[in-house]
């Protein structure tokens, strides 16, 4: 892939710092996954470009597109050179591709089941670092040739678009760069899910309306400037998951027994409510883990709308 030339980014572009971080994590962990053994992976890079910069004249580039549907919605485009997916696919499948010739299906195949591990990974990562549980498609690979006809008929979804260029490195095995390129969509609502991002990576303080609660409102004292947060993160909470709720009269109430059934006013494929203090600050799906129900996180409330649900 050739390089391409930075544009300066934007406040707005600086939220994809955490998402990046969040890749390189799930790159690292889809290696431990499918292959049992240690790899580095980091975003080295992140820059204004398009997709037609970016494209070879003679071809070579396989491109994979994932599409996000809950925390955060719209599209990105993992871009690898074929080589390097063809290696990685013949590590993870055991089985080597014949010289001059098309990957194997079953290298294609556990290419795809590495990327998918990936994103699955990436989604967790982010979850435990900014609070933002998302979902992303498997990835749809467009040109498993290589060429580029197919990735071309993308070029006008990716023309203005930003590129983190992520490095995987699996030890004596493979070593390889990684293009992510964020569709606007996808930017505009990651940056909707963490306004206060642009601001905080840029060293400017955040608009009044939503800056951090302080303690000189009604007595006409000086403002502390911000919350010491610190002082409080120890500090235990109670969290339940409500199902769904309903309202009975008074004389049902006194008839239930073993064996009564109350409808909920929440379908079985309903996101349940995640409550913090008797407060909801996010909704996600029912899980197991190791025999105990669990909550995967889908949606979450913004870090300043959830501390001042505390209040």
């Amino acid at each position: 892939m050739t390089d391409s030339t930075p544009y300066n980014l934007t406040d707005q572009d600086k939220v994809l710092e955490p998402l990046a971080h969040a890749v390189a994590a799930g790159l690292s962990k889809a290696v431990q996954n499918t292959l049992q053994r240690a790899a580095s992976a980091a975003c080295v890079e992140m820059a204004r470009t398009s997709l037609r910069t970016l494209l070879k004249p003679d071809a070579g580039t396989v491109g994979m597109e994932i599409q996000f549907d809950a925390g955060i919605n719209g599209s990105a485009l993992l871009l690898i050179e074929e080589s390097d997916l063809t290696r990685l696919g013949e590590i993870i499948s055991g089985q080597e591709s014949a010289a001059g010739q098309a990957a194997a299906p079953q290298v294609l195949e556990g290419s795809l089941r590495f990327f998918t591990s990936a994103v699955e990974a990436a989604g967790e990562s982010l979850a435990q670092s900014c609070g933002l549980g998302i979902r992303g498609s498997a990835p749809k690979l467009i040109n498993p040739d290589g060429k580029n006809e197919a990735l071309l008929a993308l070029a006008d979804s990716y023309s203005d678009t930003v590129c983190l260029t992520l490095h995987l490195a699996i030890e004596g095995q493979l070593d390889c760069s990684i293009l992510l390129l964020v569709h606007g969509g996808l930017l505009a609502s990651l940056n909707s899910q963490l306004p206060h991002y642009a601001s905080i990576a840029s060293g400017k303080p955040p608009a009044t309306q939503e800056s951090m609660p302080t303690d000189a409102d009604a007595g006409g004292r000086k403002p502390h400037s911000r919350w010491n947060i610190d002082l409080i993160l120890d500090v235990e909470l109670e969290v339940a998951v409500s199902f769904g709720e309903t309202q009975m009269p008074l004389r049902d109430v006194l008839k239930l027994g073993v064996g009564s059934v109350i409808e909920l006013d929440k379908g079985v494929n309903d996101l349940v409510t995640i409550l913090v203090n008797e407060k909801p600050i996010a909704r996600g799906e029912v899980v197991m883990i190791d025999g105990n129900y669990g909550v995967r996180v889908l949606q979450v409330e913004s870090t300043v709308d959830r501390i001042r649900s505390l209040g």
